[in-house]
Protein backbone atom coordinates (compact mmCIF):
# COMPACT_ATOMS: atom_id res chain seq x y z
CA UNK A 1 0.00 0.00 0.00
CA UNK A 2 2.82 2.41 0.84
CA UNK A 3 4.52 1.69 -2.47
CA UNK A 4 1.29 2.38 -4.32
CA UNK A 5 0.80 5.67 -2.47
CA UNK A 6 4.35 6.81 -3.17
CA UNK A 7 4.10 5.83 -6.83
CA UNK A 8 1.11 8.08 -7.45
CA UNK A 9 1.82 11.02 -9.70
CA UNK A 10 1.60 14.48 -8.11
CA UNK A 11 -1.65 16.31 -8.83
CA UNK A 12 -1.55 18.61 -11.82
CA UNK A 13 -2.42 22.26 -11.59
CA UNK A 14 -5.87 22.87 -13.00
CA UNK A 15 -6.07 25.38 -15.87
CA UNK A 16 -7.73 28.70 -15.21
CA UNK A 17 -11.46 28.93 -15.79
CA UNK A 18 -12.68 31.47 -18.32
CA UNK A 19 -14.04 33.72 -15.58
CA UNK A 20 -10.58 33.78 -13.94
CA UNK A 21 -8.83 35.15 -17.03
CA UNK A 22 -9.60 38.86 -16.38
CA UNK A 23 -8.27 38.59 -12.82
CA UNK A 24 -5.11 36.84 -14.03
CA UNK A 25 -4.59 39.49 -16.72
CA UNK A 26 -5.11 42.23 -14.13
CA UNK A 27 -2.50 40.62 -11.90
CA UNK A 28 -0.02 40.45 -14.78
CA UNK A 29 -0.77 44.08 -15.64
CA UNK A 30 -0.05 45.14 -12.07
CA UNK A 31 3.22 43.21 -12.20
CA UNK A 32 4.26 44.97 -15.42
CA UNK A 33 3.34 48.34 -13.91
CA UNK A 34 5.43 47.69 -10.78
CA UNK A 35 8.42 46.48 -12.84
CA UNK A 36 8.31 49.59 -15.03
CA UNK A 37 8.19 51.87 -11.99
CA UNK A 38 11.13 50.03 -10.41
CA UNK A 39 13.06 50.31 -13.67
CA UNK A 40 12.37 54.05 -13.74
CA UNK A 41 13.38 54.56 -10.12
CA UNK A 42 16.57 52.53 -10.49
CA UNK A 43 17.45 54.11 -13.84
CA UNK A 44 20.18 56.22 -12.27
CA UNK A 45 22.36 53.14 -12.01
CA UNK A 46 22.63 52.89 -15.83
CA UNK A 47 22.62 56.57 -16.75
CA UNK A 48 18.91 57.43 -16.93
CA UNK A 49 17.65 60.47 -15.07
CA UNK A 50 14.77 59.55 -12.79
CA UNK A 51 11.50 61.04 -13.99
CA UNK A 52 12.92 62.44 -17.22
CA UNK A 53 13.30 59.02 -18.86
CA UNK A 54 9.61 58.15 -18.39
CA UNK A 55 8.48 61.51 -19.77
CA UNK A 56 10.81 61.27 -22.79
CA UNK A 57 9.71 57.71 -23.53
CA UNK A 58 6.05 58.73 -23.27
CA UNK A 59 6.50 61.59 -25.79
CA UNK A 60 8.54 59.41 -28.17
CA UNK A 61 5.80 56.79 -27.97
CA UNK A 62 3.22 59.35 -29.11
CA UNK A 63 5.55 60.46 -31.94
CA UNK A 64 5.98 56.85 -33.11
CA UNK A 65 2.22 56.36 -32.99
CA UNK A 66 1.74 59.52 -35.04
CA UNK A 67 4.21 58.28 -37.66
CA UNK A 68 2.78 54.75 -37.95
CA UNK A 69 -0.93 55.14 -37.20
CA UNK A 70 -2.03 58.79 -37.43
CA UNK A 71 -5.68 57.78 -37.68
CA UNK A 72 -5.49 55.80 -34.44
CA UNK A 73 -3.70 58.67 -32.70
CA UNK A 74 -6.39 61.10 -33.83
CA UNK A 75 -8.97 58.88 -32.16
CA UNK A 76 -6.83 58.52 -29.03
CA UNK A 77 -5.74 62.15 -28.82
CA UNK A 78 -8.92 63.52 -27.17
CA UNK A 79 -8.76 60.76 -24.60
CA UNK A 80 -5.02 61.35 -24.01
CA UNK A 81 -5.62 65.10 -23.65
CA UNK A 82 -8.37 64.50 -21.10
CA UNK A 83 -6.13 62.02 -19.30
CA UNK A 84 -3.30 64.56 -19.15
CA UNK A 85 -5.74 67.18 -17.86
CA UNK A 86 -6.92 64.85 -15.11
CA UNK A 87 -3.32 64.07 -14.18
CA UNK A 88 -2.19 67.72 -14.30
CA UNK A 89 -2.64 68.21 -10.56
CA UNK A 90 -0.75 65.01 -9.88
CA UNK A 91 2.08 66.00 -12.25
CA UNK A 92 2.38 69.45 -10.69
CA UNK A 93 2.82 68.00 -7.22
CA UNK A 94 6.28 68.85 -5.86
CA UNK A 95 7.58 67.72 -2.51
CA UNK A 96 9.38 70.27 -0.37
CA UNK A 97 11.72 70.22 2.56
CA UNK A 98 13.25 66.95 3.55
CA UNK A 99 11.02 65.10 1.05
CA UNK A 100 12.10 67.15 -1.99
CA UNK A 101 14.18 64.24 -3.29
CA UNK A 102 10.95 62.28 -3.85
CA UNK A 103 9.67 64.67 -6.56
CA UNK A 104 11.42 63.05 -9.57
CA UNK A 105 10.42 59.58 -8.36
CA UNK A 106 6.81 60.71 -8.10
CA UNK A 107 6.85 62.25 -11.58
CA UNK A 108 8.48 59.11 -12.97
CA UNK A 109 5.74 56.89 -11.53
CA UNK A 110 3.03 59.17 -12.93
CA UNK A 111 4.51 59.22 -16.45
CA UNK A 112 5.00 55.45 -16.36
CA UNK A 113 1.31 55.10 -15.50
CA UNK A 114 0.24 57.49 -18.27
CA UNK A 115 2.34 55.73 -20.91
CA UNK A 116 1.08 52.31 -19.82
CA UNK A 117 -2.55 53.45 -20.07
CA UNK A 118 -1.93 54.73 -23.61
CA UNK A 119 -0.36 51.40 -24.60
CA UNK A 120 -3.34 49.53 -23.14
CA UNK A 121 -5.70 51.67 -25.22
CA UNK A 122 -3.65 51.04 -28.35
CA UNK A 123 -3.64 47.31 -27.62
CA UNK A 124 -7.44 47.35 -27.48
CA UNK A 125 -7.46 49.01 -30.91
CA UNK A 126 -5.04 46.36 -32.19
CA UNK A 127 -7.08 43.32 -31.11
CA UNK A 128 -9.31 43.47 -34.22
CA UNK A 129 -6.12 42.77 -36.20
CA UNK A 130 -5.65 39.60 -34.16
CA UNK A 131 -9.26 38.62 -34.87
CA UNK A 132 -8.75 39.26 -38.58
CA UNK A 133 -5.59 37.14 -38.55
CA UNK A 134 -7.51 34.34 -36.79
CA UNK A 135 -10.29 34.53 -39.38
CA UNK A 136 -7.86 34.35 -42.30
CA UNK A 137 -5.92 31.56 -40.59
CA UNK A 138 -9.16 29.64 -40.02
CA UNK A 139 -10.23 30.03 -43.64
CA UNK A 140 -6.85 28.99 -45.04
CA UNK A 141 -6.46 26.20 -42.49
CA UNK A 142 -9.81 24.61 -43.36
CA UNK A 143 -8.94 24.72 -47.07
CA UNK A 144 -5.56 23.11 -46.38
CA UNK A 145 -7.23 20.45 -44.24
CA UNK A 146 -9.77 19.57 -46.93
CA UNK A 147 -6.98 19.35 -49.49
CA UNK A 148 -5.02 17.06 -47.18
CA UNK A 149 -8.08 14.82 -46.77
CA UNK A 150 -8.73 14.74 -50.52
CA UNK A 151 -5.15 13.72 -51.33
CA UNK A 152 -4.97 11.30 -48.36
CA UNK A 153 -1.99 13.14 -46.95
CA UNK A 154 -0.32 12.19 -43.71
CA UNK A 155 -1.81 13.46 -40.45
CA UNK A 156 0.45 15.59 -38.29
CA UNK A 157 -0.90 15.35 -34.78
CA UNK A 158 2.33 16.72 -33.27
CA UNK A 159 2.09 19.92 -35.32
CA UNK A 160 -1.55 20.33 -34.30
CA UNK A 161 -0.75 19.82 -30.62
CA UNK A 162 2.10 22.32 -30.43
CA UNK A 163 0.36 24.91 -32.63
CA UNK A 164 -2.77 24.69 -30.48
CA UNK A 165 -0.78 25.02 -27.26
CA UNK A 166 1.31 27.92 -28.60
CA UNK A 167 -1.63 30.02 -29.82
CA UNK A 168 -2.62 31.66 -26.50
CA UNK A 169 1.05 32.20 -25.66
CA UNK A 170 1.56 34.06 -28.94
CA UNK A 171 -1.32 36.45 -28.23
CA UNK A 172 -0.46 36.96 -24.57
CA UNK A 173 3.28 37.18 -25.20
CA UNK A 174 2.85 39.86 -27.85
CA UNK A 175 0.47 41.79 -25.59
CA UNK A 176 2.74 41.67 -22.56
CA UNK A 177 5.84 42.57 -24.57
CA UNK A 178 4.02 45.58 -26.03
CA UNK A 179 3.00 46.73 -22.57
CA UNK A 180 6.49 46.30 -21.10
CA UNK A 181 9.23 46.94 -23.70
CA UNK A 182 8.14 50.43 -24.90
CA UNK A 183 8.21 51.54 -21.28
CA UNK A 184 11.96 50.95 -21.30
CA UNK A 185 12.89 52.00 -24.82
CA UNK A 186 10.77 53.80 -27.41
CA UNK A 187 9.89 51.45 -30.25
CA UNK A 188 7.50 51.49 -33.17
CA UNK A 189 4.12 49.82 -32.51
CA UNK A 190 4.42 47.98 -35.83
CA UNK A 191 7.63 46.24 -34.74
CA UNK A 192 5.91 44.94 -31.63
CA UNK A 193 2.36 44.12 -32.75
CA UNK A 194 2.59 43.04 -36.41
CA UNK A 195 4.86 40.00 -35.71
CA UNK A 196 2.40 38.85 -33.05
CA UNK A 197 -0.52 39.23 -35.46
CA UNK A 198 1.31 37.22 -38.14
CA UNK A 199 2.29 34.51 -35.64
CA UNK A 200 -1.32 34.26 -34.45
CA UNK A 201 -2.64 33.79 -37.98
CA UNK A 202 0.00 31.16 -38.80
CA UNK A 203 -0.66 29.20 -35.61
CA UNK A 204 -4.42 29.16 -36.27
CA UNK A 205 -3.75 27.99 -39.82
CA UNK A 206 -1.43 25.21 -38.63
CA UNK A 207 -3.85 24.17 -35.88
CA UNK A 208 -6.73 23.63 -38.31
CA UNK A 209 -4.79 22.33 -41.30
CA UNK A 210 -3.18 19.59 -39.20
CA UNK A 211 -6.40 18.61 -37.41
CA UNK A 212 -7.58 15.00 -37.69
CA UNK A 213 -9.29 13.99 -40.92
CA UNK A 214 -12.64 13.02 -39.42
CA UNK A 215 -14.59 15.16 -36.96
Amino acid sequence: MKQQETSKAPPRDEPLRWYQWPFAALGHLMGIWILLILFEWLGGFWGNEVGTHAKTTFLLQLDALQADYPGVLNRLLPWVSELMLNFSDVLSLNFTGMFAFLTPYWHGAVYVTLALMVRIALLVFAYPLFLLAMFLGTFDGLIARQRRIAFVARETETVHYYAYKSLPWAVMGCSYLWLFVPGIVAISPSLMLIPGVIATGLLVQQTLSSYKKYL
